[in-house]
């Protein structure tokens, strides 16, 4: 109809100013547009304005604060979705994990065992009831559920690692890297997969080299993670590299500066490559913060002692 309109404009310059004009203000609508789509709960909320009654829009906007961690509001939002769609299965599923990560379990293993109910091929219910039956003690079922899990989804790498846990809390290290091996392969893009291959190569197997690497590829997934890098830096310190132990501690410590152990740690290095007093103020520093922390109070002491 637009170009059907511009044919019949005669002049050429009022067609030009008309087709500037509709494309100027079709333009402008877009960045304003993609304003909203800057900032997601924009967007949804924004959406939502538009179509109050829709039932994903509110569950994508639950399944956003979920990531935020912000789990009452996305309770809100999935029981809406609820209430607009009974039968939408989704919705559940956010508001069992909400309630799981806001700590109350047994709310939420009621919703799981809706959604078992209503779609018994879901895998996360099994997954979620087998990390509920973990915390209530019953380690047998918790066990069953999470096979089943894989059982019903092979590609479930969750599950597999949550199995390989299991047997690491038993000491049984073989079955464990058996089945973190298998997180792997179903999702290479999870670091904390390649972060419990590391803890196996360190913890029981001591072999540093693969630790290391498997530390590494954990932290090149996620940079910003403290963890992968303080676990770096612990290898590097027993495989005796005191310098490149400070730096990735120095970088770890920066992104967790409470965490005591690893300031500690920090000050042995520093102490070993000869800077006592660097090592000195950082034990300090870890009393300031916690005047009973045994480690730190037993090395400034041996530190006294050597001047």
């Amino acid at each position: 109809y637009f170009v059907i309109g511009l044919e019949k404009i005669k002049k050429e310059k009022l067609k030009l100013i008309l087709i500037i004009l509709i494309f100027s203000l079709y333009g402008i609508r877009t960045v304003l547009r993609n304003y909203d789509w800057k900032y997601p709960e924009k967007f949804y909320l924004k959406s939502l304005s538009l179509f109050p009654e829709s039932a994903i829009l509110w569950t994508n906007l639950g399944h956003l604060y979920i990531k935020n961690g912000n789990y009452d509001k996305a309770i809100e939002c999935f029981e809406k979705s609820i209430f607009l769609k009974p039968n939408y299965v989704e919705p559940l599923i956010g508001l069992g994990t909400s309630y799981f990560l806001k700590g109350n379990i047994e709310i939420s293993e009621k919703i799981w065992e809706k959604v078992r109910k209503k779609n018994p091929k879901e895998p996360s219910s099994y997954l979620f009831l087998g990390l509920i039956y973990k915390k209530k003690g019953d380690y047998k079922k918790s066990f069953e559920y999470l096979l089943t899990s894989i059982k019903i989804y092979p590609g479930f790498s969750k599950s597999y690692h949550l199995i390989g846990k299991f047997f690491l809390e038993l000491n049984d290290y073989k079955n464990a890297e058996i089945f973190f091996k298998r997180a792997v392969e179903t999702d290479p893009l999870d670091p904390i997969n390649f972060n419990s291959l590391g803890i196996i190569s360190f913890k029981y197997k001591q072999d540093y080299l693969s630790a290391i690497n498997f530390f590494y590829k954990a932290h090149s997934l996620n940079p910003k993670d403290p963890m992968y890098i303080l676990n770096i830096a612990k290898t590097y310190q027993i495989l005796n590299k005191h310098k490149e132990a400070i730096y990735w501690y120095e970088k770890g410590i920066a992104l967790d500066p409470n965490n005591l152990t690893s300031l500690n740690d920090l000050a042995i290095s520093y102490a070993i490559i000869g800077q006592e007093e660097k090592a000195k103020n950082i034990l300090k520093q870890i009393l300031e913060k916690d005047k009973n922390f045994k480690p730190a109070i037993e090395n400034l002491k041996l530190l006294q002692k050597t001047k």
